[in-house]
């Protein structure tokens, strides 16, 4: 005892430096103690657990690589599908240029009054698919007031567009909005039936693509967020729109 009490400070420098150098040498290399069945090997198990580890994190890694690289990938798919939708909803806007002239044909004394009405009524469409979630607003539960809001939207322009034209002499046999809105209104359902139905149909479209995906996806937390999640919001959908006829 009394020996170890004056061993200088450098000696237990070297002393434990010597043990770290052993740890690092067993931990690396491993060491064998015993012979035989009876052996035991230290360092070498620890050694391939660490293996073990560091494999199971880089499959990991390689795995959540992969999936990102899926949900990007699905995200692109998924968006071109939103941009037919809207060029469904668009489409449907500009076809409906023979209802509003039949509604208007026997006030019609020459083509640019005509030509006003019909783009005032357009532009307001298509300003609604341009600021509006049309998947809601068109839901079954808010489409009536939805569609009562347009109507007096259109009605006030409407009365601007009378307030023009009377002072020309085309304008001079175009109706009050009394003797025109219930045309529009039927237009208005017309035009909400159609972009409801390509809505239901492409959101079909995205579902399926979706349920198409899920077995590209290796790790269950992404399958969640980038499938699961996304089916259950569109089914949300789909059945808000379908809830009855409007």
């Amino acid at each position: 005892m009394e020996r170890v009490q004056y061993i200088p400070t450098a000696g237990w420098l070297v002393i434990g430096m010597g043990l770290i150098l052993l740890f690092v040498l067993v931990w690396f290399r491993g060491l064998k103690l015993g012979a035989g069945d009876k052996s035991v090997s230290i360092g070498d198990t620890v050694d391939k657990k660490l293996n073990s580890l560091k494999k199971e994190l880089d499959e990991k890694e390689a795995a959540r690589a992969h999936d990102e690289e899926i949900r990007k990938s699905l995200f692109r798919e998924s968006n071109i599908i939103d941009d037919k939708v809207k060029a469904d909803m668009r489409r449907i806007v500009r076809s409906l240029s023979d209802d509003i002239y039949r509604v208007f044909t026997q006030y019609v004394k020459c083509e640019f009054p005509a030509v006003q009405v019909e783009n005032f009524i357009k532009g307001e469409l298509f300003q609604r698919i341009d600021e509006n979630h049309m998947r809601e607003k068109l839901s079954f539960n808010e489409i009536a007031g939805y569609l009562a809001d347009v109507l007096h939207d259109i009605q006030k322009e409407y009365a601007v567009f009378l307030t023009a034209t009377h002072k020309t002499t085309c304008g001079e046999g175009y109706p009050s909005w009394d003797i025109i809105s219930q045309g529009i209104s039927i237009i208005l359902y017309t035009w909400a039936n159609k972009t409801r139905d390509v809505i239901c149909t492409r959101t079909r479209e995205k579902i399926f693509l979706y349920k198409a995906s899920r077995d590209r996806f290796i790790l269950p937390e992404f399958r969640k967020t980038s499938v699961d999640d996304p089916i259950l919001k569109n089914e949300g959908y789909l059945l808000s729109l379908e809830g009855g006829p409007v």
